[in-house]
């Protein structure tokens, strides 16, 4: 992706309660940045203070910037380990004239990802 400043900065948050650290939340809210994240978390981060603009359910393709982004279900582990893990949520995202991207963070492989 191309980004002429930083006011088309926009943040992709997934995996909240693990990797989002004070620094990066007060960052986040100090300056307004627009956030997209899984339906499950927009309540836990708007209660933060943070600026959700964009939610993204399992399957369902959204807005997003000039194009569409589309929640793709993700899992931390097999078995019981992913069980207490919490939500995961990869999102797979299409820009004009950009090749499409996945981004997830602590997945394993599965048939969706």
């Amino acid at each position: 992706m191309r980004w002429r400043s930083l006011e088309r900065l926009h943040i992709v948050l997934s995996l909240i309660y693990i990797h989002l650290d004070a620094v990066g939340e007060e960052f986040l809210k100090s300056n307004q940045t627009p956030i997209t994240c899984s339906i499950k978390d927009e309540k836990d981060l708007k209660n933060r203070g943070l600026n959700v603009v964009n939610t993204v359910n399992y399957w369902q393709e959204s807005n997003f910037l000039d194009g569409t982004i589309e929640g793709i279900p993700a899992k931390h582990g097999y078995g019981f380990v992913s069980k207490p893990m919490g939500n995961v949520m990869g999102f797979y995202v299409q820009l004009p004239n950009e090749k499409s991207l996945y981004l997830s963070a602590d997945t394993i492989y599965t048939n969706d990802v």
